[in-house]
């Protein structure tokens, strides 16, 4: 059964491999009011998404075990995660973020990224 969210309190699952910038980004989320979630690669996310709904996912690309573009495709495979929106960071060239945005991913951006630009993606995303 799946832990539902509030509006009021958004749930965020952020998915990276990098322990540092799992941790700033978090602090940044929590900073502003969102309940963060966190795993080190995809199928520690896929794990958790089974048991808990989350209002939106954040992941990294390049990941041990499960990288992050089969963790968006499994998401909008899967009826009840489908219209979760999925925010993808990369550290690679931004060639990929066509591709991610085809397979159904909100927003790519390429890492150094700016906090303020994914505070307002993630805003963007949870109002829609």
């Amino acid at each position: 059964m799946l832990k539902p969210t509030t509006l009021a309190n958004p749930s965020i699952l952020l998915v990276d491999d990098d322990q540092i910038l799992l941790h700033v980004t978090k602090r940044i989320l929590q900073h502003d009011g969102y309940k963060v979630t966190t795993a080190t690669n995809g199928k520690e996310a896929l794990d958790k998404i089974r048991n808990t709904q989350f209002d939106l996912v954040i992941v990294d690309v390049m990941m041990p075990h499960i990288n992050g573009l089969e963790v968006l495709s499994q998401l909008k495979q899967q009826q009840n995660t489908r219209s979760t929106p999925v925010i993808v960071l990369t550290g690679v060239s931004h060639s990929i973020s066509e591709d991610v945005l085809k397979i159904g991913a909100s927003a790519c951006f390429k890492k150094p990224f700016e906090a303020d630009t994914l505070r307002e993606a993630v805003r963007q995303q949870l109002a829609k």
